[in-house]
């Protein structure tokens, strides 16, 4: 699956928003942040940037 730029852009935008709260216990749904975000946030930015 090819992604434009502008995609990949609102993927990474959303995963560093939802990376803020990585080490907050929200009483609804427990972590927002999941291990599985940070390789994925990498492979976005790897992708942005080259």
């Amino acid at each position: 699956m090819n992604l434009t730029n502008t995609e990949l852009a609102f993927i990474r935008n959303n995963l560093l928003a939802i990376r803020a709260y990585r080490n907050t216990e929200v009483n609804l749904d427990g972590n927002p942040w999941e291990p599985w975000m940070e390789g994925f946030l990498k492979k976005i930015t790897k992708e942005l940037n080259g």
